[in-house]
């Protein structure tokens, strides 16, 4: 927020300045210039809590510096101490000052906010994923979330696109381009989401609600795979003997590939059965999950895993590419939910052991199960229906009518 000056002090500061100009002038002085020739600033706003700005004007030209150097003055006149700020350190440049002034928006109470928007979208975003996200996992999606829009968007937004070019997309139409699954463009609008509320450190900010209302939101279609525990053993058996106790770990324990890729020895609690999950997608998601004493010894041989993410994933597509199925790893996490819910353990335990926020997440398993026991209902009813009418025509002499 900028500070208000009153009247007097605001004179004081405008003397200051005169006077420090024109003693310069009267003793013939130059100021500093850099290695390339351009004028620097040496201006000290201490007084007004901004410091002292020593930065290159980028100009050599004499009268430009100096209409350069009254920008300076304005803003602090104005009570920009946040602009003047920005500018000591390096988040908006000097052209974009200039062509503030040349548009008589320096005194405009927005004016920081609208600079900020002006600067380079791709290197803003390199700038600001260290401070995205709870965690390195949530971090790196967003960094292959915004690199994919990139390379989507190729020369649409032109070589070197500004923050605020992020309204000339068509977000609708680039969904409908986008390729891939609707949970990877959900994470997409995610990123930006984030992206824009750690820049502007404002959840409510007008341009940033104005840009995700316009993302829309893809419809998911809840993943729950079409593999039973025996499918999962004949796809394993396609599997070198060497890496077949990471696939096990992976379905025993529910955990998220990532999460079991980030687990070591110290993660193994042998007494009790349990593995220490590190929490990749976010801090609550860091829990001890159970495991069955008899498949503790295939949990104990895959951590650490001997593998990295790339070769478990190709051992696994070619085991499955063999079995004729259509079986991601990350749906062994989908299996363990849904064989547990098949074997009759309630919905809220099945939440607790894979450690989902809310119930909704968990309740595709259950509605699968819930669909399961109606058709079961159903069939029943159909073949005791079949068979009081075979039983009718035999006793009627074997005469069945057809509809």
């Amino acid at each position: 927020m900028c500070w208000p000056m009153n009247q007097c002090a605001r004179a004081s500061f405008g003397s200051l300045v005169t006077m420090s100009e024109r003693e310069r002038k009267a003793r013939g002085e130059k100021w500093r210039t850099s290695d390339s020739g351009c004028f620097r600033f040496n201006r000290d706003f201490t007084r007004i809590g901004v410091g002292r700005i020593t930065r290159s004007s980028r100009t050599t030209n004499e009268r430009e510096f100096n209409r350069r150097n009254d920008i300076l003055t304005k803003l602090a006149e104005s009570a920009q101490i946040d602009v003047l700020r920005a500018f000591r350190t390096g988040a908006i440049a000097i052209e974009q000052l200039v062509d503030a002034d040349r548009e008589q928006r320096l005194k405009s109470a927005d004016l920081l906010g609208v600079m900020a928007l002006q600067r380079p979208l791709w290197a803003v975003v390199t700038e600001t994923l260290p401070r995205m996200g709870a965690s390195e996992g949530t971090r790196k999606r967003y960094e292959v979330s915004l690199a994919a829009l990139r390379r989507k968007l190729g020369l649409t937004l032109g070589e070197h696109p500004q923050i605020l070019d992020l309204e000339r997309i068509q977000w609708r139409e680039l969904r409908d381009k986008w390729g891939r699954s609707p949970s990877d463009w959900n994470h997409l609008r995610r990123a930006m989401s984030a992206f824009l509320t750690t820049l502007l450190d404002d959840k409510f900010h007008p341009f940033r609600r104005r840009i995700v209302g316009r993302i829309p939101i893809a419809v998911e279609a809840p993943r729950v795979p079409d593999v039973t525990p025996l499918v999962f053993w004949r796809i394993l058996r396609h599997v070198p003997d060497s890496y077949q106790a990471c696939f096990v770990a992976i379905a025993a324990t529910g955990m998220r590939v990532g999460e079991y890729l980030s687990c070591t020895r110290f993660c193994l609690r042998a007494a009790t059965f349990t593995v220490s999950v590190p929490g990749t997608k976010t801090a609550t998601s860091a829990e001890d999950v159970a495991v069955h004493p008899t498949l503790w010894p295939y949990v104990a041989a895959a951590i650490p895993s001997p593998l990295c993410y790339k070769a478990l994933r190709r051992h696994w597509r070619a085991a499955c590419k063999k079995e004729k199925v259509d079986v991601r790893i990350h749906d062994l996490r989908h299996c363990y939910g849904q064989w547990a819910v098949d074997e009759g353990v309630p919905e809220a335990k099945v939440q607790s052991a894979l450690r989902h926020k809310t119930a909704a997440m968990t309740r595709s398993y259950t509605k699968t199960k819930e669909k399961g026991d109606a058709a079961a209902a159903v069939g029943r009813a159909l073949l005791s229906a079949q068979s009081s009418e075979l039983a009718q025509v035999a006793a009627q002499g074997g005469k069945h009518g057809r509809a």
